[in-house]
């Protein structure tokens, strides 16, 4: 059987007739019928009663008919991929993104894009720490959201947002800490709960905050926060991920740590100057550096 059989097959259910479908398709009506009946013959079973003023399906024909119109559906998405294919339009987009990126402010980008490009798939990635910009630097991610000191001179970086981190444990943790003669928590009793790099896939001890302190390293942002707001310890986290814990009581900033209990990081939206781009990935960094409320964000980092 031909798709074109199927489109006329379509066509006489949804018309309601012979005559309507050759309408339709500028055809004779004789034309129509003896296409459908070449479909029956080839499968075997009459799709129409044809006893009637207008043609019925038969039980068959309408099982047949549910299948055909799905199979004419993905036609259409086939025939539409294949013209995005030809017109240079990208297959998959890779993102990737810090883990303290806020991620209400990257979804209405995607929003759009996958509204513009529907047959373009996107694989999205959250890393932590250095991850984002490894997936970038080793070509595999086409646009990263993460923060960077200085941006190397091969990248293009656009201000995004800026996260506030505060160092925060549970009010009992706490508690615990400062059963001293000063007041103080003694830090030496405590843990710090870090999130492992994904670039390098361990604990980077550059983000631990105390020397002399236990620590324990996660593999998971998110389990990081669950195991914080467990009392299992201390740690830092995004202040727009933890302001009802905050407000509840159920957290509290960290005293007398040997840092800032607040940290500004500002994250940026980056790409590869040199790395041709597709107008997918073109589309959805306009979008980024458009939308993006960008108050408090810092001017572009220089490159080196």
């Amino acid at each position: 059987m031909t798709r074109e059989q199927l489109r006329i097959f379509a066509a006489v259910v949804s018309e309601g007739g012979f005559r309507a479908a050759a309408k339709k398709f500028y055809r004779s009506q004789s034309a129509i019928s003896k296409t459908i009946r070449a479909l029956e013959e080839e499968i075997g079973f009459q799709l129409f009663q044809r006893d009637r003023y207008r043609p019925k399906l038969t039980e068959k024909g309408e099982a047949f008919s549910g299948k055909v119109n799905e199979l004419l559906l993905k036609f259409s998405d086939l025939d539409s991929y294949t013209r995005e294919l030809a017109m240079g339009y990208e297959p998959v987009i890779r993102v990737a993104v810090n883990h303290i990126c806020p991620l209400e402010k990257v979804l209405p980008s995607l929003r759009e894009c996958a509204a513009r490009y529907a047959n373009t798939q996107v694989d999205f990635y959250i890393e932590t720490l250095e991850g984002a910009m490894q997936r970038l630097q080793e070509n595999q991610a086409d646009i990263a959201i993460t923060y960077q000191e200085r941006v190397h001179a091969s990248l293009e970086a656009s201000p995004f947002s800026q996260i506030v981190l505060k160092v925060v444990a549970t009010p009992d943790y706490l508690a615990n800490l400062l059963r001293c003669d000063n007041g103080e928590p003694d830090l030496c009793r405590s843990t710090q709960i870090v999130v492992e790099d994904s670039a390098i896939k361990r604990l980077d001890e550059r983000y631990l905050l105390v020397d002399n302190g236990g620590k324990w390293a996660v593999n998971d942002h998110n389990l990081k926060k669950r195991m914080i707001l467990a009392g299992l310890g201390w740690g830092r986290l995004p202040l727009h991920e933890i302001r009802e814990e905050l407000a509840q009581g159920e957290l509290l900033p960290m005293p007398h740590i040997p840092c800032d209990a607040t940290e500004k990081v500002d994250l940026y939206v980056l790409r590869k100057l040199e790395k041709p781009h597709g107008p997918a990935v073109r589309f959805l960094w306009e979008s980024l550096t458009r939308t993006t409320q960008r108050v408090g964000v810092a001017e572009p980092v220089a490159a080196i």
